[in-house]
């Protein structure tokens, strides 16, 4: 009707005409529905990975904890039909005793919380050393080794441990197939998705994997940032860690 609208009316608006024809058919077109993109079932999920934070205080923000969990939702089969990822996700958060009473908003933001103390007690230590700097140490102190309950997550095949101002951009299928590969040197198939997704893993100085089939259980990133000067041996990121319960 719009544009018949145009064509009665066309002798009777002269040189101006052109211009707005242009301008009411662009309208037009612009107002037209538009089809919606069909939405892609996802498949059934190859596992569910454990992404695991700690808590150590109250005085932690938790917009960081909400931000987090959205981006591992984007990045997840939940979210298949932009993310095409293959694994689901769990959240989960190891609260020290001192943060029990700051564990509801993270239960709301889909946090399975586990209320753990710090899983020695520094003052057994041998070291006069340790004694005296791990409770000084980073952030938390002794209570960064929060961390290693993600090796007791027996539950999941993989635990993802992430510091709270972490951000997931885009799905790690690949490095969660390599450490999952059955090593069936009689499965050929198997063996070629083993390989496709060991191309995709960079590894610093291009150091090789280790050989086909055999198990990769962790993955991490050195902490260049925290290097002094002359440094010979540089620390491991303990904000980002993948490893296998």
């Amino acid at each position: 009707a719009f544009v018949r609208w145009l064509s009665h009316h066309d002798e009777t608006m002269g040189e101006n005409y052109g211009a707005v024809k242009r301008h009411r058919l662009d309208f037009a077109s612009v107002t037209q529905p538009q089809t919606q993109p069909q939405q892609v079932s996802p498949p059934k999920a190859k596992a569910t990975i454990a992404y695991a934070v700690t808590l150590t205080s109250c005085g932690l923000s938790v917009h960081g904890a909400a931000v987090l969990a959205h981006s591992i939702h984007l990045s997840s089969i939940r979210n298949f039909h932009k993310s095409g990822s293959y694994y689901d996700y769990q959240l989960l958060a190891f609260v020290h005793p001192d943060a029990q009473q700051c564990t509801e908003t993270f239960q709301k933001f889909g946090y399975e919380i586990q209320i753990r103390d710090t899983p020695f007690n520094v003052t057994d230590s041998d070291s006069a050393i340790l004694r005296h700097f791990m409770p000084k140490t980073g952030c938390c102190g002794e209570k960064e080794y929060l961390k290693l309950y993600s090796y007791l997550q027996f539950d999941y095949p993989i635990v993802v441990q992430l510091d709270l101002d972490s951000l997931i951009l885009k799905p790690m299928d690949h490095l969660f197939d390599v450490m999952l590969s059955e090593g069936d040197e009689n499965d050929d198939e198997g063996q070629k998705l083993e390989r496709s997704a060991r191309n995709k893993v960079s590894v610093m100085h291009n150091d090789p994997l280790p050989p086909l089939g055999s198990s990769i259980n962790a993955y991490f990133t050195r902490d260049y940032g925290m290097a002094q000067p002359g440094q010979e041996h540089v620390g491991v990121q303990g904000g980002f860690l993948i490893v296998r319960p």
